[in-house]
């Protein structure tokens, strides 16, 4: 089962574009509403989403946590509103909760997730379950900004971890 969560405020004008590229993929949308006061709840519950109602705190991640906890699937697809899955995306991630990825075979994207494996196990030192077993993905993002795609200046991929396995990631 895959969960897609989010934690949002005031995301009208993204959250449909967002919501209307996982709806095939996702078992169940939660998504953890700080107080909007725009158009955001009823759109989440056109795609039927879990609606979870809380405050709109400084520290942003706390609700994206709750996001995290609150979901019941076995693998969990954390995202911004403003985020779309392509079809190439989707088409992995299904591979990947299924369990027939092949892996990475590109030696220059291996070496890039590696070394953003190596940057996050700088930062928060244990990582993982130390079983060997794969647990979290990083999604290389691609940033729009000032009317244009961000792909040089080594901004491309930005690499986030999205899709985890439940319980096996927490934000800080």
């Amino acid at each position: 089962m895959l969960s897609v969560v989010f934690a949002v405020y005031n995301e009208e004008e993204a959250l449909g574009r967002c919501l209307e590229s996982v709806k095939d993929l996702a078992d169940e949308i939660v998504i953890v509403d700080g107080g909007s006061t725009d158009k955001t709840i009823e759109i989440g519950k056109k795609y039927h989403a879990r609606i979870i109602h809380t405050d709109n705190l400084p520290m942003f991640h706390i609700n994206k946590q709750k996001a995290l906890d609150a979901a019941k699937g076995d693998w969990i697809l954390q995202l911004d509103a403003d985020e779309v899955v392509s079809d190439a995306l989707r088409n992995e991630i299904q591979q990947v909760i299924h369990g027939t990825h092949p892996g990475v075979k590109s030696e220059n994207k291996k070496k890039l997730f590696e070394r953003h494996q190596q940057n996050i196990g700088r930062r928060d030192k244990n990582i993982g379950t130390g079983q060997g077993e794969i647990v979290a993905y990083f999604l290389p993002r691609l940033n729009f900004f000032l009317g244009g795609w961000l792909r040089h200046g080594g901004v491309y991929p930005d690499g986030l971890i999205r899709l985890v396995r439940k319980n096996t990631a927490f934000y800080p």
